[in-house]
């Protein structure tokens, strides 16, 4: 089973006359599917590493007021 889109990128291929036969319209289709695949990975990685760095500060900046506010209780 094909998936629709990648039909559809397999004609446009054909058609278009970037591709000169099934086979490398095929795979002009799946190299393009993989980087596409690719950047949507490594975009969510570095996305959620910068989350995690946000969570990380946000809990320092938390823990600091908190020391903050018990030595200005103990003075």
């Amino acid at each position: 089973m094909v998936p629709r889109a990648l039909a559809d990128e397999v004609e446009m291929f054909i058609a278009s006359g970037e591709a000169a036969d099934v086979s490398q319209a095929v795979t002009l289709a799946l190299t393009g599917w993989v980087e596409e695949k690719k950047r949507f990975y490594l975009e969510g990685r570095e996305a959620l590493k910068q989350r995690i760095a946000e969570a990380v500060d946000e809990r320092d900046t938390r823990k600091g007021m908190a020391r903050a506010a018990s030595r200005m209780r103990v003075q």
